[in-house]
């Protein structure tokens, strides 16, 4: 499951601005959040989604965010994906303070320092699954040639396990295979943070624990990822939990009984031998 071959297995080996390959911790925070608060205003009434949340990830961390609906997890992600800005408080991404950036800012900073996956995927209904992973390569600023975007689409996609679905549309593709397409797309630009907003929510269980198999390989590669989710068992797949309720962080802690995809996904095989992801 999810073992790249040929030159796609190199393709996340490759060690960017000094980062490295394995998982180490003493690499410094990607993101650094202090104090931070979000109000948003309906005429005179105020509501705070976020209060004074102070928050720090290391490179190479894997955390899942959780909390109940309405307990600021959602606008906190905003936040972190640089999708929304803090009413106060500060937010370095990479060393960089992205707190007070204007939008167009913010737009560069999401697309060459993160990457961004869905539960509905949000992929472009009419076009294949290469073209849906080259799109935020045109938005860069090296400009590549047809066939160099053809070529890195395609190494991303066969190292998530769609080699020879490249031409696939998403209406030819399983609800699995989709989310595959969603995360080759997101790391295509080499992010600092992969951003997952609730990746399984539109999955069966054998598929989920597919997926929660390729966010940890890629993370045992020194991938930052940030996972919302509001299920106990998937959260378990990660290494940290930051549970927030009320916009306030309740508990952090490292996850000590941590399920491993590939044991999982033995375990439930024999049961679903027949499903076809």
């Amino acid at each position: 499951m999810f073992k790249p071959r040929g030159e796609a297995a190199n393709v996340w080996h490759r060690p960017r601005s000094g980062r490295s390959t394995d998982i180490d911790m003493k690499n410094g925070e990607v993101v650094k959040l202090t104090d931070v608060y979000k109000t948003y205003r309906t005429g005179d009434v105020e509501v705070q989604a976020v209060r004074g949340v102070s928050l720090e990830i290391q490179r190479g961390e894997f955390v899942a965010l959780m909390g109940a609906s309405g307990s600021g997890k959602s606008t906190l992600m905003n936040i972190l994906g640089c999708l929304d800005r803090p009413t106060s408080g500060r937010y370095l991404l990479d060393d960089a303070d992205v707190s007070a950036l204007d939008r167009d800012r913010l737009a560069d900073i999401r697309n060459h320092k993160l990457g961004f996956v869905f539960q509905s995927f949000n992929l472009l209904p009419r076009t294949s699954a290469r073209e849906n992973v080259e799109l935020p390569l045109l938005y860069g600023t090296h400009r590549l040639t047809h066939a160099q975007l053809r070529e890195k689409a395609d190494a991303v996609l066969a190292s998530v396990g769609l080699a020879g679905r490249e031409d696939h549309h998403p209406s030819q593709l399983s609800g699995g295979q989709q989310q595959r397409v969603a995360i080759a797309r997101a790391l295509v630009n080499d992010p600092e943070v992969v951003l997952a907003d609730e990746p399984t929510g539109n999955l069966d269980s054998r598929t989920s624990v597919e997926i929660m198999g390729i966010f940890q390989q890629l993370n045992e590669r020194g991938i930052t990822i940030i996972m919302v989710t509001h299920e106990q068992d998937i959260a378990a797949y990660a290494r940290r939990n930051v549970v927030m309720r009320d916009g306030l962080i309740l508990n952090d802690f490292n996850v000590t009984r941590r399920l491993d995809a590939a044991t999982e996904l033995a375990k439930i095989a024999p049961i679903d031998s027949q499903v076809q992801v």
